[in-house]
């Protein structure tokens, strides 16, 4: 199986509609949100995962093909830092 495309953000406006672009070419997405209530905007493909600190974030991209960022810049700056 290939290795998913991680939308970080996928909650939100601009995360959202990467994930269905992604989809719709084809490609396995894990969407990761900060919280459950965030995840109603995530297409149904998506593997969801709720991950509420940087460092559950980070292990949600351990495993990822790549990552798109479609978070504020002073959250990406956490999660970036919890990266192993």
């Amino acid at each position: 199986m290939t290795a998913p495309i991680v939308v970080i953000g996928a909650g939100g406006r601009v995360g959202s509609l990467v994930c269905h672009a992604l989809i719709a070419a084809g490609l396995p997405v894990r969407a990761l949100v900060r919280s459950r209530d965030r995840a109603q905007a995530v297409p149904a493909e998506a593997a969801l995962t709720v991950a509420p600190d940087p460092p559950l974030q980070a292990t949600a991209c351990v495993d990822a093909r790549s990552v798109v960022c479609c978070v504020p810049a002073e959250v990406a700056t956490a999660l970036l830092a919890a990266l192993p």
